[in-house]
């Protein structure tokens, strides 16, 4: 019903100017900030990121898609990789080698990766992670989009929710 909505969210983010510049405070057009790690995951990125800023919807997205994992979501982290200016396959490698490079970091650092699926995301290409490592748990979406991909990771450790577990009925 709302599965659109995510999707149409994230282009129009990474669409719009401020993915490749951000207003000053004198409202002088600066240089987006680049990340060369993620603080919450405490991995480097191989090909640096650009910091997106959150107005709320990115933590709100997450949040929505934790809740089906059982998870919650503290604080969140997003970046967009611009790949504008390469025809679809350079396009599409370059994506595939950001999301590898990445998640061979996250496995490097210790973290065990396991997708989850999500029915609130109908769009097949959009990923959802669980990774922990000892007291660690994050939550990642990796989501495709137009020209860029979208990657958000939110620490899941602190409020994170064990899922119900079953107990066999009619044994003591």
């Amino acid at each position: 019903m709302r599965g659109w909505i995510l999707p149409a969210l994230l282009v129009a983010a990474l669409a719009s100017p401020a993915l490749a510049q951000q207003q000053g405070q004198q409202g002088q057009p600066q240089r987006a900030r680049i990340a060369k790690g993620s603080p919450i995951a405490k991995i480097f990125f191989a090909e640096p990121p650009l910091i997106l800023e959150d107005d709320g919807t990115y933590a709100g997205a997450i949040q929505r898609v934790g809740k089906e994992v059982s998870r919650e979501c503290g604080a969140v982290e997003s970046y967009g990789w611009d790949f504008k200016g390469k025809d679809r396959e350079q396009q599409q490698q370059q994506a595939y080698a950001v999301y590898d490079s990445t998640m061979q970091a996250l496995e490097k650092a210790g973290y065990k990766l396991a997708e989850k699926k999500v029915r609130s995301i109908p769009d097949p290409e959009t990923l959802v992670f669980t990774a922990e490592r000892q007291e660690n748990r994050l939550l990642l979406m990796w989501s495709p989009v137009q020209d860029a991909t979208l990657l958000l990771i939110c620490d899941a450790g602190t409020g994170a929710k064990s899922p119900p577990t079953k107990t066999p009925q009619g044994k003591k």
